[in-house]
């Protein structure tokens, strides 16, 4: 069953809060800072003014949107979490759920690690980190960016976390590694590593190999090398890929742990962790316990599904970063970005 009722209003509200913060962290940047501007000034009193604190740490807040412990942030999360806890059989309801961190995983009383419904946004565990000075739980944070409906909105402009371009600039190509680096495996598990073109340019599209890298349960470091990866082509209206998504060939039904479907020889490993992605409101984070190969293989999953899927769903593996990438063809300016995919298009709150 998708997430509905109760549980969605509040996504929905974690979900306007995170589109708000993204958006004014976006609307800071640029410009002078107030130290700059301050100490610019042709009135040294007003420099003097300022050297009395510290203007920087004003500066610091507005580019990071850190204001999730004012006061109308306090009473928004204050009475959210009072809504999450309290009991519902109290006179005045709630969702009865025990935390936070319960009600982002809608764990069961047996499943404390495993098993997540959806992720929280990026945006929005940042937010909670500003009020209650605690993390979430990595396995119950996304990506950071706004994922529109057009899927071919540039990422940039999105505010995708960018691992880095790749283009085809005759010989040799060249990867250029994205500002933003690796995610932070402290805060996140990882995500899905989408493929976009980043130019209007015809011609033949890239085909890449990609090194990409990945955390297990366990928290070891790894990486997983794709070859012949056939990216989108611009202009041609193609909808950007998933790396290493694998087709469901089956629907697997809730409860069961076993999933068919299409899977190269080792795709996934035992500790990975993955996304099984339908739609938006029907998702869940997975570790994989083993798989066997074939068409249909199958993947194992270290404890049994939440939801039941039909084989219009994906299983999208979640990296952390790229530690190589290169291409073997494509024409000449052409170039795709490789983002960290947000699990769901992020609202404002409809």
């Amino acid at each position: 069953m998708a997430i509905e009722g109760k549980e969605l209003a509040i996504l929905k509200a974690v979900d306007k809060a995170a589109i708000m913060r993204e958006l004014a962290v976006a609307c800071s940047v640029g410009g002078k800072t107030f130290w700059e501007i301050f100490h610019d000034a042709d009135d040294v009193g007003l420099g003097n003014w300022c050297d009395t604190w510290d203007v920087s740490e004003g500066d610091a807040l507005v580019l990071a949107a850190a204001y999730g412990d004012c006061l109308a942030w306090q009473k928004i999360l204050g009475a959210m979490n009072s809504h999450i806890t309290t009991s519902a059989s109290a006179d005045r309801w709630g969702l009865g759920y025990a935390n936070w961190r319960a009600f982002f995983g809608l764990l069961t009383s047996d499943d404390a690690d495993l098993g997540k419904f959806w992720r929280a946004p990026w945006m929005f565990a940042e937010l909670y980190y500003d009020r209650f000075r605690s993390r979430l739980l990595p396995i119950n944070v996304g990506a950071k960016g706004i994922l529109s409906g057009t899927l071919f909105a540039d990422g940039d402009t999105a505010g995708l976390h960018k691992f880095g371009a790749l283009t085809r600039s005759g010989s040799p190509t060249e990867w250029i590694a994205g500002s933003d680096g690796d995610l932070d495996t402290d805060l996140t598990v990882g995500a899905p590593i989408l493929i976009n073109s980043q130019t209007t340019s015809g011609g033949t599209g890239i085909t890449a190999s990609i090194t990409a890298k990945k955390i297990s349960s366990a928290g070891a470091a790894g990486t997983k090398a794709y070859t012949g990866v056939a990216c989108p082509n611009a202009g041609e209206d193609t909808d950007p890929i998933v790396l290493g998504a694998l087709t469901i060939t089956t629907g697997p039904a809730a409860g069961q742990e076993t999933i068919a479907c299409n899977i190269a020889a080792a795709a996934v490993a035992a500790g990975d962790y993955v996304l099984i992605y339908e739609s938006d409101v029907l998702q869940e984070i997975a570790e994989v316990a083993s798989m066997n190969a074939g068409t249909p293989g199958s993947v194992v999953l270290a404890k049994n599904l939440a939801h039941a899927y039909t084989n219009a769903a994906k299983i999208w593996p979640l990296y952390t970063g790229i530690s190589a990438a290169s291409c073997s063809a494509g024409t000449a300016a052409k170039a795709v970005g490789l983002y960290a995919r947000p699990d769901r298009i992020i609202t404002q709150g409809s």
